[in-house]
């Protein structure tokens, strides 16, 4: 029973339902018949051509329902947090709370306003930084919000846009039936591939393979080079949940959002004037996967384009240095006196403590 649950864990189950399931109430029966037989910790969002669209928080044992259609307000929102303590651990104090609450209210005012788009999903929920009271903070920012901040540095604990975030994503389906007037298959899946503040959406349908520059064995290429520009955005390894915000945009309008942004806006408008004309006159397959590479392609070029812009002067240099750096110790082992050197990329308060094996501070040597 233990390896049954374990090949059943979040992963395991997913490939289950994707290979078994074509509707979110044959979806709630595999929950059924595998509560007691699965290692479920997590939400699993589920939508079908029905026009379901249902979002359930998922234990070993049991499950909870939140469907889109029941909520007065049309949509159910969910971070990496559930309303359930799927995990047993309680909820009280998560980050995730944080994170919670700033996409209720940012989706509540999309949806309020009208304004609730692929666009706005990607363009602004999905590279959100907020602080830990869930207040957003822009882009670039000088103090961000916290009084011993680096300077020009987000710290993305609380943040949507957290510094683990691996892509974005949006779903704009179609109408379902009976009102339905187009192929379920223009159902358009935007993917931001890689942290989504590092890199740019493009359109995928599900008509076959994927373009041969976001598809790959184990990894692909637009994926690869997103990775390589959040080194940039990203700089320390000693600090990795530190986003450099200048590096996003500068006071001069400069930055790698400068090319991401407007193209971006661009590839969404472009899609959108085409699936109304296909809506019209269905094309062929082969011109939609066309149009798909094109796009792809586009992201590609506009990506090493914003890369090649923040890259270091120096080719050879490789990733860029990290914003905190600590030379190494001499003399060392040291009686009685030895030399510390840290440098900062750019101009700040900065704080130097020892500590002791415990991580108990000893002394301040700069603050």
């Amino acid at each position: 029973l233990g390896a049954a649950r374990a090949e059943r864990a979040n992963g395991g189950f997913m490939r289950d339902a994707l290979g078994s399931c074509r509707s979110v109430a044959e979806f709630v029966a595999l929950l059924d018949s595998t509560n007691g037989g699965r290692d479920t910790h997590g939400n699993f969002g589920v939508i079908d051509s029905t026009g379901a669209a249902v979002m359930f928080e998922v234990s070993p044992d049991t499950f909870w329902t939140y469907d889109a259609e029941a909520d007065p307000r049309g949509f159910v929102v969910r971070t990496n947090f559930a309303c359930h303590d799927t995990a047993g651990t309680g909820i009280d104090g998560l980050p995730g709370d944080e994170r919670f609450v700033r996409a209720q209210n940012y989706v509540g005012d999309l949806a309020a306003g009208d304004t609730l788009s692929c666009a706005n999903l990607l363009g602004r929920l999905a590279r959100d930084f907020s602080n830990w009271a869930s207040r957003p903070i822009d882009v670039p920012c000088h103090a961000c919000g916290e009084p011993d901040s680096l300077y020009g540095y987000i710290e993305t604990f609380f943040s949507i846009c957290s510094h683990n975030t691996v892509c974005g994503g949006a779903i704009q389906g179609v109408a379902p039936p009976p009102a339905a007037t187009e192929p379920a298959w223009l159902s358009t899946l935007w993917v931001q591939l890689g942290q989504p503040a590092c890199t740019l959406a493009s359109p995928y349908w599900p008509l076959g393979a994927a373009p041969a520059v976001a598809d790959g064995d184990t990894t692909a290429p637009l994926c690869d080079l997103a990775a390589t520009v959040r080194g940039v955005v990203f700089p320390s390894h000693q600090f990795p949940r530190l986003v450099d915000s200048f590096a996003l945009r500068d006071d001069a309008g400069g930055g790698l959002w400068s090319h991401l942004l407007p193209a971006e806006a661009a590839i969404l408008a472009t899609t959108q004037e085409r699936l109304s004309y296909w809506r019209q006159a269905p094309p062929s397959w082969e011109t939609v996967l066309a149009f798909e590479d094109s796009l792809a392609l586009a992201a590609y070029d506009v990506l090493l384009t914003a890369w090649r812009t923040a890259a270091p002067a120096d080719p050879a240099a490789g990733t860029p240095p990290p914003a905190v750096s600590l030379a190494a110790i001499g003399p060392n082992p040291f009686n009685p006196r030895t030399t510390l050197e840290a440098t900062l990329a750019r101009e700040g308060r900065a704080q130097l403590e020892i500590l002791d094996l415990r991580g108990r501070r000893v002394a301040v040597l700069v603050d």
